[in-house]
């Protein structure tokens, strides 16, 4: 009998150490751009979409990495930008009221995903005048306000926020985001 309770518990040992494996989440935010120097405004955050459970990282530097993560979970990555906004004329000039005048009349479209997305200063998925309305009145101090300073996009497919991460068993390195000054088209911002 004592041979059978030490073997049962040696296998319910074998069994939690199985199930408590982890692994890391690593990525970085692809600025281009000195942004995240000095007053951080970007936080990384890993949600366990069964728990709830979510874990942040101030970003002060481009690369993040989450650590010791329960594997066999599914979890959702996003960045998210702190309340204070930065600077919302950073980057933006008359430049780039031509560069999406030009575009809008078929004079130079705008090759860059990237650059469409930062040009639809309005966030309705069209670059319109509406758009450089809302520009110009920023630039001529009408406005100090967009809908949105940063645009936050999973690096491989533009058109989502976040990464998934289904049943986690392994660690994942290329979780990566690209960071989009809304209304910078020359991407001079910094």
């Amino acid at each position: 009998m004592k041979y059978l309770t030490s073997t049962m518990l040696l296998f319910i040992l074998a069994l939690q150490i199985s199930f408590a494996q982890t692994s890391s989440v690593s990525g970085q935010l692809g600025t281009g751009v000195g942004i995240l120097s000095g007053n951080p405004i970007f936080t990384a955050v890993l949600t366990n979409v069964q728990t709830a459970e979510r874990q942040t990282i101030l970003l002060t530097q481009p690369e993040f990495k989450f650590n010791n993560i329960a594997n066999g979970y599914d979890y959702t990555l996003t960045i998210e930008q702190k309340n204070d906004i930065y600077n919302v004329l950073n980057g933006i000039s008359t430049l780039d009221l031509v560069l999406i005048q030009r575009h809008i009349l078929g004079m130079q479209l705008m090759q860059s995903e990237l650059m469409r997305i930062a040009a639809d200063v309005n966030g309705d998925k069209y670059i319109s005048v509406y758009d450089i309305v809302l520009l110009r009145k920023l630039i001529l101090g009408i406005s100090s306000t967009l809908p949105e300073s940063w645009r936050i996009r999973n690096k491989i497919d533009l058109s989502q926020h976040a990464i998934q991460i289904v049943k986690l068993s392994e660690d994942v390195n290329n979780a990566d985001f690209v960071l989009i000054k809304v209304g910078d088209i020359n991407g001079n911002s910094y």
